[in-house]
């Protein structure tokens, strides 16, 4: 990371984090584990938490996976850029999402930069650790409630698993955009992200009574009733719990 970072989203923020790069090391992984809090570490991807400024940030490092990556840029909008422009058009129709905040193009990869989410736990963990009822029923009407906003404002979300739901600050935020793409209303991937979520929620067990809660939010925000909306989710429904039961060789108990 010896070249000065390129902005290509943002303003001051993308500024304060291209001062913040001036004298980083060379490989972009060992940047991360010094200088944030890492929270995920995979092949071509690593996140943390840091502070810049005095607020908390969460700052995501997007590798290169092919050599001709960064000068292809020009022709093709890569998952960062993507992810990062999801998150300002879902802002803009008040989609709680974390705020982007930068996009910095450095030698190995591209740089996102967001709003941290203070004291921030996913609903997987939430859930997976034993959760009071008012407490869940809570979560499951938010959660209906912030994905019928985001199928409404016509954008899908394409992973719209448990651990990619946040809820921070007495607020649900939906997060990792990588996937998200500008759709008709009621459409077959708008179909999909229902259908992921209700997988997750069977195989944490989730009681049908919580689940209900979900769907009564998002059937009233929407203005579809549950029978024609369980009928356009059955074909991904389907195929996502077959992917299930080829993965650990059994089925959860179903929702619907």
């Amino acid at each position: 990371m010896k070249d000065r970072p390129v902005i290509l989203r943002g303003d001051a923020w993308a500024a304060r984090l291209q001062g913040h790069l001036s004298t980083p090391p060379d490989e972009a992984r060992a940047w991360m584990a010094e200088h944030t809090h890492r929270l995920k570490d995979e092949k071509y991807a690593v996140s943390g938490l840091l502070r810049l400024g005095g607020d908390l940030c969460f700052l995501k490092f997007y590798g290169f996976r092919w050599p001709g990556a960064r000068h292809a840029l020009r022709f093709h909008a890569p998952r960062a850029l993507r992810a990062f422009d999801a998150a300002a058009s879902l802002r803009w129709q008040e989609v709680a999402v974390p705020r982007p905040r930068a996009c910095l193009l450095v030698r190995p990869g591209l740089l996102v930069l967001s709003k941290g989410i203070e004291a921030a736990e996913t609903l997987h963990y939430l859930f997976s650790g034993g959760i009071k009822d008012d407490l869940a029923s809570h979560l499951m009407r938010a959660a209906g409630e912030e994905i019928a906003q985001m199928h409404l404002s016509g954008h899908a979300h394409g992973d719209l698993r448990w651990n990619n739901l946040l809820w921070g600050r007495d607020r649900l935020y939906i997060s990792h955009l990588e996937k998200a793409r500008r759709v008709a209303r009621q459409s077959a991937r708008q179909w999909r992200d229902l259908a992921q979520f209700t997988v997750d929620a069977e195989e944490l067990g989730i009681d049908p009574w919580h689940y209900e809660q979900f769907m009564e939010a998002y059937t009233r925000r929407v203005e579809i009733d549950k029978e024609s909306l369980v009928e356009r989710m059955r074909g991904p429904l389907g195929r996502i719990r077959n992917k299930h039961w080829a993965r650990y060789g059994t089925y959860s108990a179903r929702l619907v």
